[in-house]
């Protein structure tokens, strides 16, 4: 996991910061529901409807993989793990569709029943079989 310079600089001035300086003063990146981020102190980011993110600070607008196979959308870096999804790298766009294009898979029980189909099929075509032999 690699930490941005932006993201150090705020670990060392909680480190070394006077007490006088408020933990509410010190800004934190603040998702909002159109997967915006701003940074911005947690009292603010709370009072305007967004969802604050601890000690991390806005990564900038990258492609973001969500849940839903092939979907994409653009939002910012920590936004977008705040949602469970998973950013695609700094400069990332959907255009270049990097969530790939989901691959149509069929689950066990149909596996099972076409498996049984063609041991059904396969048993009525070597009787017919024997029996036009033995005719």
């Amino acid at each position: 996991m690699t930490i941005s310079m932006r993201s150090f600089i705020v670990v060392l001035v909680l480190a070394v910061a006077p007490a006088r300086v408020a933990l509410s003063q010190i800004p934190y990146a603040c998702c909002f529901g159109d997967d915006t981020c701003q940074d911005i102190d947690a009292g603010t980011c709370e009072a305007n409807g967004g969802i604050p993110q601890g000690l991390a600070l806005c990564g900038g607008i990258e492609a973001c993989c969500g849940s839903a196979p092939g979907s994409c959308y653009t939002a910012d870096r920590i936004c977008c793990l705040a949602n469970g999804d998973t950013p695609q790298g700094p400069g990332s766009t959907c255009a270049s569709n990097p969530c790939g294009t989901p691959i149509p898979t069929v689950s066990e029980w149909s596996l099972i029943i076409m498996t049984v189909l063609a041991f059904t099929a396969g048993t009525i075509l070597f009787s017919r079989r024997r029996r036009a032999a033995t005719a």
